[in-house]
C-alpha cells in the first residue's frame, strides 16, 4: 500500500512525440505491449504513463531503458490502423515520477508519484512569456510549421507554467531535449531554455530564408536571361536569320587569327559543333574554352631573331659581371645561330637544297648551378640580345606530366600545357623559353 500521493498505473514506452502535462496529441502505438497497454487502460480508467526511451532504436525497452520522469496521461481516442497499429489521442495530465515498476509482462505497471513544480510569478516570467509568443510569431511568418490547435492553445494559455508546455510541444529540438524540460520542475529555468531554443530556430529559418532568396533571384535571373536570349534569337530569325553572338565572335576570330589549315578545320569543325548544341549542354562549356584557347594564341605573330654579336657582348656586360667563360660560351652559341642562319639563305638563294626543312632549330643551352648565381638573368639577357620575348617555366615542384602536356578537353578547368600557356602569355610563336630547375621532372 502506497502513500496518498502515490498510485500504480499501466506504462507505456514512447521512442519520440512525448505529451507534456496540459496538452494532447496523436500518438500511434504499433508494439504489441504498447497495444496491450492502451486496451488495458481502455477497460479502467483510460489513464497510461508515457515514458521515453532513452535510445529510440531499442524495439523491446526494459525498465532500464526508460527515463524515471513521464507524464499520466488520457486516452480521449482511439483508431486502429490496417496493420493493427492504434493511434491514439492522448491528453496530458500531470508530471510523474516512476518509485518502482510492479509488472514488467505482458506489459509494463508501476507505482508513479507526482511532481510539483517551482512557479515564482514574478515579471521576468511575464517578459519571457511574451517574448516567446512574439518568436513564435515571427517564426510562423518565416515558414515554421505549426499545427492550428497547438498555436491557439499557446495564445489561450493563462498560466506561464502551462504556457511553457506548450511552447515545449512546438519547439523544433531533439527528444532527450524534450525530456530535459520535462524534467525541469523550476518553470522560470524552463522558460529560459526555451527563450534560448526558439531564438535559435528563428535565427536558423532567417538564414534558410536568406538563401532560399538568394537561389530564388538567381534562378529568376538564369530564367530571365534564358527568356530575353530566345526572344532575341528569335526576332533576328524573323528578321533575316542572324546567328548566335557568341558563335558569330567565335567566326570572327577564327577568321582573323591565321591560324594553319588544318587548325583552322578543327576550330571550324568544333563550331559547328557547338551551334549545334544547347546552351544547358554541359559540354559547350569544354568546346567554348578550347575554341578561347585556339583564338587567342598568337598563331601568326613571329619575332625575328636579330644576332648582333657585339651588341649580344655589351648586353651581356651590362646585365653581369664577372662570369667570363659562361658569357663567351654563350657569344659562341649566337655566332653559331648568325653562321647557320646565313648558311641557310645562301643554300636558299642557290636552290641547292636536299629536301630537309630549311627552318634551323637552334640548339639548347643548359646552365647549371646554385641558385643565386645568375642563370635566369643570364636568360633574360640572351632574350633581350636576340630581341625576344622570355618566357620562365618553373617546373619545379610539378608531380603531374599533364602540367606540361595539357589536360583532356573533356575535364572540368582543363588547361593547355605550359608551353602552349607560356606562348599565349608572351603574345608570339616564338619566344625564348627558360625552363628552370629542369632536374626536378620526372623524380616520380
Amino acid at each position: 500500500m502506497g502513500s496518498p500521493d502515490q498510485t500504480v498505473l499501466p506504462i507505456v514506452a514512447v521512442r519520440d512525440g512525448i505529451v507534456f502535462p496540459k496538452t494532447e496529441n496523436v500518438l500511434v502505438f504499433g508494439r504489441l505491449k504498447s497495444i496491450t497497454t492502451i486496451n488495458e487502460a481502455l477497460k479502467s480508467d483510460k489513464k497510461i504513463v508515457l515514458v521515453m526511451q532513452k535510445n529510440s532504436s531499442v524495439e523491446d525497452p526494459r525498465k532500464e531503458d526508460l527515463y524515471e520522469t513521464g507524464v499520466i496521461a488520457t486516452v480521449e481516442k482511439t483508431v486502429v490502423g490496417e496493420k493493427g497499429e492504434i493511434n491514439a489521442l492522448v491528453r496530458g495530465v500531470e508530471k510523474v515520477k516512476i518509485i518502482e515498476y510492479t509488472q514488467e509482462n505482458p506489459y509494463f505497471r508501476g507505482r508513479v508519484r507526482k511532481i510539483d513544480e517551482v512557479l515564482d510569478n514574478d515579471n521576468e516570467l511575464q517578459a519571457m512569456v511574451k517574448h516567446i509568443s512574439l518568436q513564435v510569431k515571427r517564426a510562423i511568418n518565416l515558414g515554421k510549421a505549426v499545427d492550428f490547435v497547438f498555436l491557439m492553445n499557446i495564445l489561450n494559455v493563462g498560466t506561464p507554467q502551462d504556457f511553457s508546455y506548450h511552447i515545449a510541444m512546438i519547439l523544433d529540438i531533439k527528444e532527450k531535449e524534450k525530456q530535459m524540460l520535462l524534467e525541469e520542475s523550476n518553470v522560470k529555468i524552463r522558460l529560459v531554455n526555451e527563450v534560448d531554443y526558439i531564438n535559435k530556430e528563428v535565427k536558423i529559418l532567417e538564414i534558410e530564408q536568406n538563401i532560399s532568396a538568394k537561389t530564388q533571384r538567381k534562378f529568376e535571373k538564369g530564367m530571365k536571361e534564358t527568356f530575353l536570349k530566345e526572344k532575341m534569337k528569335t526576332i533576328e530569325e524573323e528578321l533575316g536569320g542572324g546567328e548566335d553572338k557568341d558563335l558569330k565572335e567565335y567566326r570572327d576570330k577564327i577568321a582573323t587569327s591565321k591560324m594553319p589549315r588544318q587548325v583552322e578545320e578543327k576550330a571550324q569543325k568544333e563550331l559547328k559543333r557547338l551551334s549545334q548544341m544547347s546552351q544547358y549542354n554541359p559540354e559547350a562549356s569544354y568546346v567554348k574554352t578550347y575554341l578561347d584557347w585556339l583564338t587567342e594564341l598568337p598563331w601568326s605573330i613571329n619575332t625575328p631573331s636579330n644576332v648582333d654579336i657585339k651588341q649580344a657582348e655589351k648586353i651581356l656586360n651590362q646585365d653581369h659581371f664577372g662570369l667570363k667563360k659562361i658569357k663567351e660560351r654563350i657569344l659562341e652559341y649566337l655566332a653559331v645561330i648568325e653562321l647557320r642562319r646565313k648558311k641557310t639563305e645562301i643554300t636558299e638563294k642557290t636552290g641547292k637544297t636536299d629536301g630537309k626543312r630549311k627552318e634551323y632549330q637552334p640548339t639548347i643551352i643548359c646552365f647549371v648551378g646554385p641558385p643565386g648565381v645568375g642563370k635566369t638573368s643570364l636568360g633574360r639577357s640572351i632574350a633581350r640580345a636576340l630581341d625576344r620575348k622570355f618566357v620562365k617555366m618553373s617546373l619545379g615542384g610539378i608531380r603531374d606530366e599533364a602540367e606540361i602536356r595539357g589536360h583532356r578537353r573533356t575535364y572540368v578547368g582543363a588547361l593547355p600545357g605550359r608551353i602552349i600557356q607560356g606562348i599565349k602569355q608572351a603574345g608570339t610563336k616564338n619566344p625564348l623559353f627558360m625552363l628552370d630547375e629542369i632536374d626536378k621532372i620526372g623524380r616520380d
